[in-house]
């Protein structure tokens, strides 16, 4: 088991760790601004910030709690601070706010970060599928509507349905963007001991600090209800990803099939020859990249089922005891990011009519 456990690290995931230390430099330049710094314990903090964050992070995921992995950035981050210079340094990133405010916040951010990626991801590839709709808009092909027999339609159409698909996914991960600006840092209040204190301007500050860091505008929480429910909105957001890789592997699916070929199957299309040739049958193309996106939709299932899972680790209205939840999210959207660039300039767009079918 502890060979397991120990070869699971947050070097294969490294926005999170990469996160939470951005969040202790905007702390401490927050603090260096209203004079609660020194020039010198401010500079230091930046370079052994920038020290850690340039080396592999090798904290464990599983078994290991948010809250002691932040505690554990921070313990590095001091050890690379001159002696001399520790106190002030421990106080200056410790002092006034919550660390579960701090890694809360910090997931917030990377999530938004990602889902922005991951839009930027799906435009491109609604833009490629509107451009193959109009290219084969003179061609004709056959589907089936839902109970009747197959019907002569348009190939422009088998692409519209396509980009319709993706946009309604799209337009639904959108609408929860809003849900993943929350500052935990600025209004969390759970009752703690590690509450933030009231520090004359360091919220102010931070606020500033943080917007500037991250180019986001982070909103208040009114209570700590979302911190509770934190790992129900993690579900919901990555069923919307499910949504998404569903659509995407009907896409790799209706194409694989189309491009079946060339003795047996429709040979409708011709996929790019990422990977042609076969020893049994001359002139096929091997449709790696649609196969490569059923491998990616598995594992996007996957993920799911971890998240639930870990979201059943915790109760009586108390928060999941797992650390696999987030781990499980980032996986599915960063494949599923690059996945669809993939499919999408090495498979849709050289797309082409079999005209000798």
């Amino acid at each position: 088991m502890k060979n397991l456990t120990s070869s699971i690290t947050w070097s294969t995931y490294p926005a999170y760790p990469r996160a939470i230390l951005s969040i202790l430099q905007v702390i401490g330049t927050a603090k260096s601004k209203i004079g609660l710094v020194s020039e010198d314990t401010s500079r230091a903090i930046e370079e052994a910030i920038q020290e850690v964050i340039q080396a592999s992070f090798d904290w464990k995921i599983l078994g290991v709690s948010d809250l002691s992995l932040t505690k554990k950035i921070l313990e590095e981050v001091i050890a690379k601070i001159p002696e001399k210079l520790q106190p002030e340094a421990r106080e200056a990133l410790t002092a006034g706010y919550s660390p579960y405010a701090l890694f809360l916040t910090a997931k917030e951010y990377v999530i938004l970060r990602e889902l922005r990626l991951l839009l930027d991801s799906t435009s491109n590839l609604k833009k490629i599928l509107l451009q193959k709709a109009q290219a084969f808009s003179e061609e004709r092909t056959y589907a089936r509507d839902h109970l009747r027999d197959a019907d002569e339609i348009n190939f422009s159409t088998v692409f519209e349905i396509f980009e319709q698909g993706i946009s309604e996914q799209d337009e639904l991960i959108s609408c929860s963007l809003n849900r993943w600006n929350i500052n935990y840092l600025i209004s969390y209040r759970p009752g703690l001991e590690e509450a933030p204190t009231n520090i004359s301007g360091f919220q102010s500050a931070l606020r500033q600090e943080l917007e500037k860091q991250f180019e986001l505008k982070l909103d208040n929480l009114p209570g700590y209800l979302d911190f509770l429910n934190f790992g129900v909105k993690l579900l919901n957001s990555h069923a919307l990803l499910q949504g998404l890789s569903t659509q995407v592997w009907r896409i790799a699916n209706d194409l694989r099939i189309r491009a079946s070929g060339p003795r047996g199957g429709l040979s409708e299309i011709t996929l790019p020859a990422v990977a042609p040739g076969s020893s049994i049958m001359p002139g096929k193309l091997n449709p790696i990249i649609a196969e490569m996106i059923y491998g990616t939709c598995d594992q996007v299932d996957a993920d799911h089922a971890g998240i639930s899972m870990s979201l059943k680790s915790g109760w009586l209205e108390t928060a999941a005891t797992s650390s696999l939840s987030l781990k499980a999210y980032l996986q599915s959207v960063e494949l599923l990011r690059r996945s669809i660039d993939c499919f999408t300039n090495l498979c849709i767009s050289g797309v082409e009519i079999n005209k000798k079918a």
